[in-house]
């Protein structure tokens, strides 16, 4: 996995082995995750994943690619990693907006194929 985060954020981030990078972020600099939006793509594992993951090269593997928004809508981390294709599974739940207490009809599930 690899997390990128503008400087201008986190001018002189320190973050050990024995750290959450959540925490540091929180208790640092003041950075709060809102909500974040992840992508899914189906691919083969390259020669450096695959070693990492323990697998062949070329099995399949899921690419995900994650931006996270603090509480004012400013992305402030992009996440790029890779996960097994076997091990790995994704539960959606879908609800029509409406369809429960609290749900905004300002904000409609929105569902996107590529």
């Amino acid at each position: 996995m690899t997390a990128r985060i503008p400087a201008a954020f986190v001018p002189g981030l320190r973050v050990t082995d024995d750290q959450s990078l959540y925490v540091v972020l929180q208790t640092s600099y003041q950075l709060y995750p809102a909500r974040a939006r992840e992508t899914y793509f189906a691919t083969v594992a390259q020669a450096p994943a695959a070693e990492l993951l323990g697998i062949p090269a070329g099995s399949p593997v899921f690419s995900v690619e994650r931006v996270t928004l603090l509480p004012n809508e400013r992305p402030f981390e992009f996440v790029q990693s890779v996960v097994r294709g076997d091990r790995y599974t994704i539960v959606l739940d879908l609800v029509k907006p409406g369809a429960t207490p609290g749900d905004s009809q300002s904000n409609p599930l929105r569902l996107s194929s590529g």
